[in-house]
């Protein structure tokens, strides 16, 4: 009997999360959404704001942190931009776009040195790498 009501807790507990998951997904979803809305409307900083807080709650999906880095550059805050991309690339280190963003950003910065190594590892990791729809 403890047992069978102890299994019933786990269950709960697991449908529980799993719809705070899917909430959560939603939630980020929306927030997505909202930032290209309103970059599309030039309106960068806002866009910046929403995906900040959709990063908040899914710090790993690197395509959040991909948008968030090109709003940044239109705000010209290149550090900023700098940092997600060191972001991309600590949580996918072979992915090209990650080493691309890290390069625009350090040539905006004017580091031409470390730019030109960045884009190294960019295209070191592009070559055989799937072609991408624009």
């Amino acid at each position: 009997e403890d047992e069978a009501e102890l299994l019933s807790q786990v269950q709960a507990a697991r449908l529980h999360r799993r719809e705070a998951e899917r909430r959560t997904g939603c939630k980020v979803a929306e927030l997505a959404a909202l930032a290209a809305s309103l970059n599309a409307q030039g309106d960068h900083f806002g866009a910046v704001e929403a995906l900040t807080k959709a990063i908040a709650l899914s710090p790993h999906d690197v395509s959040l942190l991909e948008a968030r880095s090109g709003a940044c550059a239109r705000l010209d805050k290149h550090a900023a931009c700098l940092h997600d991309g060191e972001l991309i690339v600590r949580l996918t280190p072979d992915w090209y776009r990650g080493h691309a963003i890290c390069g625009s950003a350090l040539f905006c910065l004017k580091q031409y040195t470390a730019s030109v190594l960045a884009y190294r590892r960019a295209l070191g990791f592009a070559v055989g790498a799937p072609a991408e729809r624009g």
